[in-house]
């Protein structure tokens, strides 16, 4: 039934063509979205066609993954209103035309917002929440939706109604949840990056397990109506992707931003960082996951990036004594589903579909999880005064601390044992220990692989410091990787390579004007070229063509640069003959000016 969907929802999008699959002169699996946005720009591919490749690297390799619930069957249409509208009056912002994966929490008014539960598979609601309103305001394309561990109430794996969502890296292995969806279908490549939300860890350690970035954004930065939340003073939406240019892109947007907020003040800062020994070697007088033994490999892997990060001029201290009972206490006591009722049953207002409550969804079959436990807080007061003011404890404990020591950012493994299968429990991970239960951001970065499956560290800083996360992690080298279960579609030849980094390299604004002839010439070859890219799926022989096409641009861009000369010699010959005249003038009025003065003499 999956394999039927995805070829019914394909052949609606778009007509088949000669290859079966889309291709583009470029290999884009390891492009930024402002690479993206600088090819569409000269023409060498369309978002059309970009949307194209996503979809059959999804119909190509989900069955396997089960990343994906559902596709959007508009996709295509807007894809070519957004090629239209750029044409016509230009991008939105550096997000117009990027196809993007939203967690199945998370609505967007096109398409039903199941949870990742059946129960809920007709619930469809009113409006986009905020998040997606912004993205689709500045032209990002909401490509679907993601599976996710159900009611996001699992970090250890992500299985719903709808199924496992599979390790990218080895599908033998788990995705972890509840984010798992979003982070699997990122590293495969289905979109050019996707949100989650996280309540203690959702975010970061499947995109920690996917070998990508995840940011948890300071809580309360990002706007979360329209989400179905399950604790209400911890979930956040947050971005999960390939590169730190494009998380810093989409958490600008998603906060009401142009997109450029955070990329346009990149740079390396002097950052100090405090690395927590207690969760690196573990602390058997403190309860919880995050002090139990960190496997030797990760390790091992951990402390060659810490040295990484000293070669790099970093300035590292190491603290082996910040956690404390009592600040144990402040993560225990402050995390609560109480609240999962009364938001549901004020989300599910603004819906229409089978279920319009907390006590019909936990009465509902279609679930793999018992959700009566919850049944008792419906009703209760909401304002949880007691877990907040521990939250606010903790936070200022973790700010006073950073102070005090005199260091940026606080860094540790993120996943601290081996992944384990996907319908295994007890993987062991760290991330819920400080940022779900301070409100401060955190982000995971991909520091290498052990039996090709990925992990990561995690750095946890100041409050909405988000930019001085990006600054870090962009002067670090970027592990991540497609994974070799899923190549490539298409290959891109050498020719049409060189063809393209021509095209997109050559600087022509100094050859503009010259003679007509010489300029037709280079608008023939570069006509020539543009047709090319349009219809490149459709052309066999891609690699003479290229060639050819090259060599007639080179030799177009040629004429301009002689007849340049040219201009140039005659400019210099005129400039040389008016430069003689005016000294004959002026030699003239010299010795007229002499014999004046010899006339008034006499």
């Amino acid at each position: 039934m999956k394999n039927l969907k995805y070829f019914v929802i394909l052949l609606l999008c778009f007509p088949l063509s000669v290859n079966a699959y889309t291709e583009l002169p470029v290999d884009i699996s390891d492009m930024s979205i402002v690479q993206i946005q600088e090819y569409v720009d000269k023409g060498v591919f369309s978002y059309e066609s970009l949307v194209n490749v996503y979809l059959d690297r999804i119909n190509e390799y989900d069955e396997e993954y089960n990343s994906i619930r559902s596709l959007n069957e508009n996709a295509i249409n807007i894809a070519i209103s957004l090629d239209e509208e750029r044409e016509e009056s230009g991008v939105r912002s550096l997000l117009h035309g990027i196809p993007i994966l939203i967690k199945d929490n998370i609505d967007y008014e096109s398409m039903s917002t199941t949870a990742g539960t059946e129960a809920l598979s007709d619930l469809m609601p009113n409006d986009s929440s905020d998040v997606v309103s912004y993205l689709v305001s500045k032209g990002a394309i909401i490509l679907g939706k993601t599976n996710m561990s159900e009611l996001a109430l699992n970090v250890q794996n992500s299985y719903s109604s709808y199924g496992y969502v599979r390790n990218a890296y080895d599908k033998n292995y788990t995705s972890y949840g509840s984010s798992g969806g979003s982070a699997v279908s990122t590293a495969l490549m289905f979109s050019a990056a996707s949100l989650g939300t996280d309540t203690n860890s959702s975010i970061r350690v499947p995109a920690a397990a996917a070998g990508l970035i995840g940011l948890r954004p300071t809580f309360g930065l990002v706007p979360s109506e329209g989400v179905i939340k399950y604790d209400v003073n911890r979930d956040t939406v947050g971005v999960i992707s390939r590169n730190v240019v494009d998380n810093a892109i989409i958490l600008d947007v998603i906060t009401g931003g142009s997109g450029e907020k955070y990329i346009s003040n990149l740079e390396k800062t002097d950052i100090k960082i405090g690395v927590l020994t207690q969760i690196v070697d573990g602390d058997n007088t403190l309860y919880g996951n995050a002090f139990k033994s960190t496997d030797s490999e990760i390790k091992d892997l951990f402390e060659e990036n810490i040295s990484y990060l000293k070669e790099l001029g970093y300035s590292v201290v190491e603290f082996d004594e910040f956690f404390t009972k009592t600040v144990i206490d402040y993560e225990n006591n402050s995390t609560s589903g109480k609240s999962m009722c009364n938001e549901f049953n004020k989300y599910v207002t603004n819906t229409t579909g089978t279920i319009s409550s907390f006590e019909q969804l936990v009465r509902s079959t279609g679930k793999v999880y018992s959700l009566y436990d919850y049944l008792g807080y419906c009703g209760m007061d909401g304002s949880f005064t007691e877990e907040k003011a521990l939250m606010v404890e903790y936070k200022n404990y973790v700010t006073e601390f950073m102070e005090e020591n005199d260091v940026d950012v606080l860094i540790y493994p993120n996943i601290k044992s081996k992944t384990s299968l996907y319908y295994e429990i007890g993987n062991i991970t760290s991330s819920y220990i400080i940022s779900p239960a301070t409100g401060l951001p955190a982000i995971t970065y991909n520091i290498g692989y052990i039996d090709d499956l990925a992990y990561s560290i995690e750095i946890v800083t100041t409050s909405n410091n988000e930019q001085l996360l990006y600054n870090l992690l962009s002067s670090l080298k970027n592990n991540y990787a497609l994974p070799q279960s899923a190549p490539m579609l298409y290959s891109v030849s050498d020719e049409v390579t060189e063809l393209v980094d021509y095209y997109m390299n050559v600087d022509l604004k100094s050859l503009y004007k010259y003679n007509k002839e010489a300029l037709v010439g280079y608008n023939n070859a570069l006509d020539d070229i543009l047709e090319f890219f349009d219809n490149y799926n459709e052309i066999d022989n891609k690699s003479e063509t290229a060639s050819k096409l090259l060599n007639n641009y080179i030799l177009s861009i040629q004429v301009l640069k002689e007849a340049k000369s040219e201009r140039n010699s005659m400019i210099l010959t005129i400039i040389l003959i008016v430069l003689v005249i005016f000294l004959l003038i002026l030699f003239k009025m010299l010795i007229k000016t002499i014999k004046i003065r010899r006339r008034k003499k006499c």
